[in-house]
């Protein structure tokens, strides 16, 4: 795992030096999306407490700087990944959790 977390970030890395024009990098622009397939003990196949990681900047609409440590359904961090690109999207999977992490995830 420790591996590819380091292949990771030696891609946003060079993300980071590619324009993308307006000012912006790829990476500035982008939104880039890691994340384990295994959640936290005792259950690790629940779709709870997967960790992942959120980096770029979403053109704008996303807030770096921060790590967020937050137990739930794991399709609550996927639907905020989609309302980045729609607000319109409520959510997906389960249907008994539709919240999602916007506040704390956008710029």
């Amino acid at each position: 795992q420790q591996a590819i977390v380091q292949q990771f970030a030696d891609v946003l890395k060079e993300l980071s030096t590619i324009s993308a024009g307006n000012g912006r990098t790829v990476y500035d622009s982008g939104l880039f999306y890691l994340a384990s397939g295994l959640g936290d003990k005792p259950n690790y196949h629940n779709g709870e407490n997967i960790p992942c990681v959120l980096a770029g900047g979403a053109a704008g609409r996303l807030r770096g700087g921060q790590m967020i440590e937050r137990g739930g359904a794991y399709n609550e961090i996927l639907t905020s990944i989609a309302r980045l690109q729609d607000d319109r999207m409520v959510g997906f999977g389960n249907q008994a959790v539709q919240s999602h992490v916007d506040d704390l995830i956008r710029a």
